[in-house]
């Protein structure tokens, strides 16, 4: 092998082992972001909105149980809960039973009421 193809050999070898430590920090960047659970209002049940999926609290339980433990095993946390002064408390404390049972972190982020002038 010449001096040229040696050269250029370690610098993708380099450029490779840059490309996979961008690439672990991005995994591990996102890794660290909470998980948002949105509330919305809708009658006699609870939407929810978590990761950019729908369902509906407790008909859909199973699933947003199995949901956040695998993204617990991913190792996202903690889990930020999203709703307004309207939201019923039962679908609040729903979603914190479920984050409980999941042994993740949580914590509620009230909507800001928008001011009428």
């Amino acid at each position: 092998m010449t001096s040229r193809h040696a050269h250029i050999r370690k610098a993708g070898v380099a450029a490779c082992l840059l490309l996979c430590a961008l690439m672990s920090g991005a995994v591990t960047a996102r890794a660290r972001e909470p998980i948002e659970v949105n509330i919305d209002l809708a009658p006699g049940a609870c939407p929810l909105r978590i990761d950019g999926q729908s369902y509906a609290w407790p008909a859909d339980e199973a699933r947003i149980a199995t949901l956040l433990a695998q993204l617990k095993h991913a190792g996202r946390r903690p889990v930020v809960i999203v709703g307004d002064r309207s939201t019923p408390y039962r679908c609040i404390s729903g979603v914190i039973a479920l984050a409980q049972r999941a042994r993740l972190q949580f914590s509620f982020v009230p909507r800001p009421v928008p001011v009428e002038r």
